[in-house]
């Protein structure tokens, strides 16, 4: 499996053009999730066809189901080593700090984006309180 990054709420161009280089330069495939994905397990959306999407996609109103603003990355297929490199490639390029990130992992792999996202959130509260 390719390796692939997972880009939410990346409102500003540039940070997601600087990131976007890094992936080609790297090999790594991207896929920026739109809100109306949130339902489709993490998985799926790393290593999934677009006809494997569909199914999950809404069609009632997004703004009724939960959801959620804060950047946040997802690599998927990726050796440590290689996220090393790209981290440490991200504070080269002076990427601002992006606090919610996560590896797929085979307990979180049917999660939706949602749901990692909390999980995210939860735990940096706590390692950043004082």
């Amino acid at each position: 499996m390719k390796e692939t990054i997972l880009l939410y709420n990346l409102d500003s161009a540039a940070i997601r053009n600087k990131i976007k280089f890094l992936c080609i330069q790297g090999g790594i495939h991207i896929r920026v999730v739109e809100k109306n994905q949130y339902d489709v397990p993490i998985g799926t959306l790393a290593f999934g066809k677009k006809e494997d999407i569909e199914p999950y996609l809404r069609s009632e109103n997004s703004e009724e189901k939960p959801s959620f603003n804060d950047p946040m990355l997802v690599f998927a297929g990726f050796t440590g080593q290689k996220l090393d490199q790209f981290l440490n490639a991200m504070r080269k390029q002076k990427i601002p700090k992006i606090n919610l990130k996560a590896m797929l992992t085979e307990h979180n792999v049917k999660w939706d984006s949602v749901t990692l996202h909390d999980e995210l959130a939860r735990e940096h509260e706590a390692m950043n309180k004082k």
